[in-house]
């Protein structure tokens, strides 16, 4: 198989990419699922614009290593634009965010300074990104997807690549996140982000692929998910979960059935999460390839 055949089982691994990345900042850094995705995307308007090219990526690989006089302030009007979210909701959680010391404000905006990424909850939380981005790196190598090979993974020691990968790697979640609420506007980041789980554990992108999800991804079944496994799995109450896929089902973003929650492919057409595949797998050749780029892989 090619890669493009792929396509079902490489956007099932950027849905848990994506999970997995604000799972682990809620439980080390701020329990907000906006808030998280607004610290995402402070940080890469700050820093993203260091990887333009990948000449410019190799000056500041590790950690921290982009000084605070380089970094950009984001301004709450380009986040909340970004985002698809109120100027006044993105303002309180970027006051949220700066109350516990995680971001600085200045006069054209937020800055996450230097020192957030080396010490403090972002710096504990720095081992569980990491190991997120090698398991979707040694996840693509099994499938032999974009040139990489079974055993791919972070080059070591991982601390002098830290940096750079991480940058890349909250850069292309952000396309993705944003790609996703461009295709329903109607969707607010709690919603989404419920929705995403749902739609991630019930194995959705395989009954939209009509693939099999391949034996090395483990105990993925596609099919109807409970509410109270989504709450597991987001650690999330689950009466806020119910309530939110209730809304979700009465929009017909999921179906819900006796069984439980899925995706509704007669209400959502199949084209729509196809063209969602289709950019996560543009996306994530060029994540990849950033990387290789860089030398941020053992190949």
């Amino acid at each position: 198989m090619n890669t493009t055949d792929h396509r079902a089982s490489i956007a099932w691994l950027n849905s848990r990419l994506t999970l997995d990345i604000f799972r682990i900042t809620r439980a080390h850094v701020i329990d907000d699922p906006t808030a998280t995705v607004l610290l995402a995307a402070i940080s890469n308007a700050n820093t993203g614009f260091m990887d333009a090219r990948p000449e410019m990526s190799l000056q500041y690989m590790p950690l921290g290593s982009i000084g605070d006089d380089l970094r950009r302030p984001a301004s709450i009007s380009s986040l909340a634009r970004s985002l698809n979210i109120p100027r006044e909701t993105a303002r309180g959680k970027a006051l949220a965010l700066m109350e516990l010391g995680l971001v600085e404000a200045r006069s054209e905006g937020y800055v996450l300074p230097a020192s957030t990424l080396t010490s403090g909850p972002v710096a504990d939380a720095m081992k569980y990104y990491l190991a997120s981005i090698d398991a979707l790196l040694g996840d693509l190598g099994e499938l032999r997807c974009f040139g990489l090979k079974p055993g791919v993974r972070l080059a070591t020691p991982v601390h002098n690549v830290a940096g750079t990968a991480v940058r890349l790697t909250l850069a292309h979640l952000l396309r993705n996140v944003s790609h996703a609420l461009a295709m329903a506007t109607d969707l607010t980041l709690p919603n989404a982000y419920v929705m995403a789980a749902a739609v991630h554990l019930s194995g959705a992108h395989f009954e939209v692929g009509d693939q099999t999800p391949p034996a090395a991804f483990g105990d993925v079944r596609p099919g109807p998910v409970r509410g109270a496994a989504v709450a597991t799995y987001l650690d999330m109450p689950l009466e806020t979960v119910r309530r939110q896929l209730k809304k979700l089902a009465a929009t017909g973003r999921l179906a819900d059935t006796p069984a439980g929650y899925g995706l509704d492919l007669e209400a959502a057409p199949r084209e729509v999460w196809e063209a969602m595949q289709d950019q996560a797998l543009i996306n994530t050749r060029q994540l990849v390839w950033r990387l290789k780029a860089v030398g941020a892989l053992t190949l």
